[in-house]
């Protein structure tokens, strides 16, 4: 008679060690393609940006005296508490103000 396979521990930790280094990979050679800047994948950069920053940053009560936000996206940004002396603005998207 036939029997059902039936995975083991064994079977399960190959299978969960296997995808672990395929999503490795896949992942790593993405952010490879994000960070060289090329102009082919502009796409690959703003997923990347996009996911890193999906939650806003959190400046709250930091030191940014002379910080350069130029042409910045300051989405979901926190800078409650923040020391904004001299921080330059210039283009950037300041919709939290």
């Amino acid at each position: 008679m036939f029997k059902a396979f039936q995975p083991t521990e064994t079977t399960s930790l190959v299978n969960s060690i296997t995808l672990s280094l395929v999503f490795s990979v896949v992942g790593g050679y993405i952010g490879q393609r994000a960070l060289k800047k090329k102009e082919r994948d502009p796409w690959v950069r703003f997923f990347a940006i996009s996911f890193a920053a999906r939650g806003g940053t959190s400046f709250l009560g930091s030191d940014l005296t002379e910080a350069n936000f130029t042409e910045a996206r300051l989405k979901s940004t926190d800078l409650r508490k923040a020391n904004l002396t001299g921080v330059c603005w210039h283009r950037s998207n300041t919709n939290f103000i």
